[in-house]
């Protein structure tokens, strides 16, 4: 079971990162690191308060 939702997980992860090549490829948008870091603290600070 454990192995089946790390597989699960992985293939989500893969997607998105996917995702987020193809939106490379038809945007000009870039991003530096701290403001992707900063978002995805902001998410998962948001979950946490759920």
């Amino acid at each position: 079971m454990r192995c089946e939702k790390n597989i699960e997980f992985a293939k989500y992860v893969d997607t998105k990162l996917d995702e987020a090549d193809q939106m490379a490829i038809e945007t000009d948008i870039r991003y530096t690191a701290d403001e992707v870091f900063n978002r995805v603290k902001k998410r998962i600070m948001e979950k946490e308060k759920i």
